[in-house]
């Protein structure tokens, strides 16, 4: 209590105006009681201080202390209620990408000190960026609390980071600034031999069958940034020459960036810390079998070409006691033919055999028979040497013949 102007006591003493006459604090009932002798006089009652979570009443509540009577000894005067509002702050946030481009589409929750599930079930009040990045929490009373992300923008990482507040002071402005990174996968075309491929055309659909991503390999790592969480499907359309299209490659995305490929138990990381998928393409195989006919043995010595679509002579060899085999060289899926331009000694040219290369990664087997070259009987060429021999021998044989008749008939007659 103070005296609002200067009152002089009954013994003349003076007191001056502002003058602290006495001061209590609330009882349990949140009540106060002057209980002072003083002079008649103005006098005025003011809070000098309260609560920490409350803004300080500033208002001056007069009061005016006069006789009443003789007959009244003790005076009661009801100040009134003192009213103390909440100090409360604000929060503005700036939600930005790795580049520190605004985000839009962020959603945050402002959560008591103590929480430990942030959800918007949980959160105290949520709020969301907008086009510039910006999102903020208004008449946030006083007291501490954690601001975290419970949203993401589609295409980039959920942050799991959170941001200790504390508003101390009415009008308070607590300003943050939280950074999201993009979902990023990256796609790695490899051989059975683990080296980088050129060339393959390769897709990439969300669940719906949508496009994504189209692009060919280029020996390096094909980065897709900005993957919204969700479950795609990698597709090899076209594979390089000599190769053969894999198979597509199922996998989902999470909010946090992780990624789960179907049948397969660990996932990859990238030297950039990126999920790395890996597809593989197998070589087309195809066997060659130069075989005798008669005895199905490998025979050697047979020139062998394959010819493409086009005429050309792609692959030309001599045929040994062993199959020809050729990885990597042919297109899946095309039509070539085998042609054999000289046969082995002894054997006819077999016609030629048109095949189709396996596109499943199994080998291609063709077989090429060659018979034996047909024999024929000598052909007269006018000898007069051999006609003049077997006209002896037909002599001599008639000679024989007689000389036997002869000595039959001669015994008949003795």
């Amino acid at each position: 209590m103070f005296a609002a102007e200067d009152i002089t006591a009954a013994d003349g003493t003076v007191i001056p105006a502002d003058g602290l006459i006495s001061e209590v604090s609330l009882a349990e009932n949140m009540t106060a009681k002057f209980d002072v002798q003083i002079p008649f006089g103005w006098y005025y009652v003011k809070e000098i201080s309260t609560d920490e979570h409350y803004i300080l009443n500033g208002e001056k509540y007069l009061v005016n202390f006069e006789y009443m009577g003789q007959d009244i000894q003790n005076v009661d005067i009801d100040c009134g209620q003192f009213v103390n509002l909440l100090k409360r702050g604000r929060i503005e946030g700036h939600k930005v990408d790795d580049k520190s481009e605004p985000l839009e589409n962020a959603v945050f929750g402002l959560f008591t000190a103590d929480c430990v599930k942030f959800s918007r079930d949980t959160a105290i009040m949520t709020a969301a960026s907008d086009e510039n990045g910006c999102f903020e929490f208004t008449d946030v009373p006083f007291g501490q609390y954690i601001v975290r992300e419970i949203e993401s923008p589609r295409g980039y990482i959920l942050s799991d980071k959170e941001y200790a507040v504390s508003i101390a002071e009415d009008g308070e402005v607590i300003e943050i600034t939280a950074e999201n990174k993009p979902i990023t996968v990256e796609i790695s075309k490899r051989d059975v031999y683990g080296n980088e491929l050129v060339g393959a055309e390769m897709v990439l659909e969300n669940a719906d069958g949508e496009t994504v991503d189209k692009w060919t390999s280029d020996g390096t790592n094909h980065i897709v940034s900005k993957l919204g969480a969700g479950e795609y499907m990698l597709k090899e359309i076209a594979a390089p020459d000599g190769y053969v299209i894999a198979t597509d490659i199922k996998f989902t995305v999470d909010v946090y960036g992780n990624v789960i490929v179907e049948n397969v138990e660990a996932t990859v990381t990238s030297e950039n810390g990126n999920p790395l998928i890996v597809m593989v393409d197998d070589t087309t195989k195809v066997q060659i079998s130069k075989q005798d006919i008669t005895t199905g043995e490998e025979l050697p010595g047979a020139t062998l070409q394959i010819i493409d679509e086009d005429g050309n002579v792609v692959e030309e060899w001599v045929s040994t006691d062993e199959a020809h085999f050729i990885e990597g060289k042919l297109i899946a899926g095309r039509e070539y033919t085998l042609r054999e331009t000289i046969a082995p000694d002894g054997y006819e040219i077999a016609s030629e055999i048109k095949f189709t290369v396996n596109d499943d990664g199994t080998v291609t087997e063709v077989v090429m028979y060659d018979e034996l070259t047909s024999k024929t009987d000598t052909p007269y060429t006018g000898d007069n040497h051999n006609d003049f021999a077997a006209f002896a021998m037909l002599g001599a044989a008639s000679v024989i013949i007689a000389i036997l008749i002869i000595t039959k008939k001669g015994k008949k007659h003795e």
